[in-house]
């Protein structure tokens, strides 16, 4: 809690979808700007589970690109809901083991009709998920771009190229608390 506003970061993955689509025109389409993470988020996310009373309480963020992602096309963005990125998951949870995350209903639904057929202890799974941040850096005088960060279910880093892998999504918000009793 800081200042009337309360963080909340999903103990959960949500749901489990690519970060974008398959047809990738410009690195820029591989930002958290243009993912389909963001839009399902502040779009389907956003309108379709909170009233109208619920959505006075959910603050607007403005989410912040790295100089070097700003450097490859990345911008800044507005947001209800965002992911973090890992360094902040990192600072937030110092202890791998509280890093993972386990499916939910509605993340075991979106799952193909092979892993939706097989039986499991829904407790007991943990799964990757898509961090904010993109894997990049300087080499020499060259800009890398390797893929997409997430946070694998052991709870180490690690990053996919095949961003059409449906990986979880653990959304994070700010609350307005200053008219809350």
């Amino acid at each position: 809690k800081e200042n009337n506003k309360l963080f909340l970061v999903c103990n959960y993955s949500l749901i489990g979808m690519p970060w974008c689509e398959d047809n990738i025109n410009s690195i820029s389409d591989y930002s958290w700007e243009n993912s389909l993470v963001r839009y399902y988020l502040n779009n389907n996310f956003y309108n379709n589970h909170f009233t109208e009373e619920e959505k006075k309480y959910i603050l607007q963020t403005n989410i912040n690109t790295t100089e070097l992602e700003k450097s490859i096309g990345f911008n800044d963005t507005i947001d209800y809901f965002f992911l973090l990125t890992e360094d902040e998951y990192y600072s937030l949870y110092p202890l791998r083991s509280l890093i993972t995350c386990n499916f939910t209903g509605c993340l075991w639904s979106s799952l193909s009709d092979e892993w939706f057929s097989q039986s499991y202890d829904l407790n007991n799974i943990t799964y990757t998920y898509w961090t904010r941040d993109a894997r990049i850096y300087r080499y020499d005088n060259d800009i890398i771009f390797e893929g997409q960060n997430c946070i694998s279910s052991d709870g180490t880093l690690s990053w996919e190229s095949d961003t059409s892998e449906y990986w979880g999504i653990r959304p994070c918000v700010w609350l307005d608390c200053s008219n809350i009793n």
